[in-house]
């Protein structure tokens, strides 16, 4: 945001799951649900019923179908965080607006924002760098903890899954992985799907810093001054086939035709697919 760039470790949210902020003019909360892999950043600004809100937002301690439930302190409402709505309280009904963010490496980020910021804690306290959900990602996981209802059949349980906000269409991380990228489009809207190697699991070994490699996945418009663009992935950059330009998992350009340009980011989330069914059982797989 105006040349501006923060990112949050999810070994600090782990521990905390939401942290408010700003950046200029624009406030905005930061969630993460360890449980759900849900990692979405909302705009504090809400008007409801003709009323004007600025929130923000702590942890309730409750969970609904496994999914973090937030409260805000002004109104004390209470919030689904997956599905970005009020379900309890005087706000119930309203709706918060997600931003584009996306789910990095801290080398992904630093790669793209040289002067970027990170939310920092004190080196010396190991609980940050520590994983209280030993191995609860592993793909043979049947029942997900706190989540008593039927998992979908269409996909394991803890398989990652990128969803794209107010879209009920997801995208497996087997099948992004497989292919790279990932053209779509949801009606007369084009998309792509950019995957790379590279970020590791936060819920997977004692340790974070030991966890397995799981990827990175990115999601943005593919159209620069007007014109529409076709990528391939090229080890771990993204060559569009118009001009032979190289880009970044974060969709910025760093050599040829459009150097210095950078595309449209799309809000989306990567959730565990058993609570993205829980909650949006009508969702269409993309295979």
């Amino acid at each position: 945001i105006n040349n501006k760039a923060k990112a949050y470790p999810l070994g600090l949210l782990m521990s905390h799951e939401i942290v408010n902020d700003k950046i200029d003019s624009l406030e905005f909360t930061v969630t993460y649900c360890p449980l759900c892999n849900t990692s979405n950043v909302y705009n504090r600004n809400i008007t409801f019923k003709g009323k004007k809100y600025l929130l923000d937002f702590g942890t309730s301690g409750m969970l609904r179908k496994s999914n973090l439930v937030m409260w805000d302190r002004q109104t004390e409402s209470w919030w689904q965080q997956i599905t970005k709505k009020a379900i309890v309280g005087k706000l119930a009904g309203a709706e918060l607006k997600q931003l584009p963010s996306q789910l990095l490496s801290i080398k992904d980020f630093f790669e793209s924002y040289p002067d970027g910021e990170i939310l920092c804690y004190c080196m010396n306290n190991m609980k940050y760098g520590r994983n209280p959900y030993y191995k609860y990602d592993d793909l043979e996981t049947k029942t997900p903890r706190l989540f008593f209802g039927n998992v979908h059949p269409a996909l394991p349980a803890m398989t990652r899954i990128l969803s794209i906000n107010n879209i009920k269409k997801i995208y497996p991380f087997p099948v992004l992985k497989k292919r790279g990228v990932v053209p779509d489009n949801i009606g007369e809207k084009d998309l792509v799907i950019f995957f790379k190697e590279g970020q590791v699991s936060v819920v997977d070994e004692k340790l974070i810093k030991d966890s397995r490699n799981v990827g990175t996945a990115t999601l943005f418009i593919p159209e620069i001054e007007g014109k529409k663009l076709r990528f391939k992935r090229n080890n771990n950059y993204f060559i569009d086939k118009n001009s032979n330009s190289k880009w970044l998992i974060t969709g910025k350009c760093v050599s040829g035709k459009f150097k210095g340009k950078k595309l449209t980011a799309l809000p989306y989330s990567v959730n565990f697919a058993f609570v993205w069914f829980a909650f949006f059982p009508e969702s269409v797989l993309h295979k």
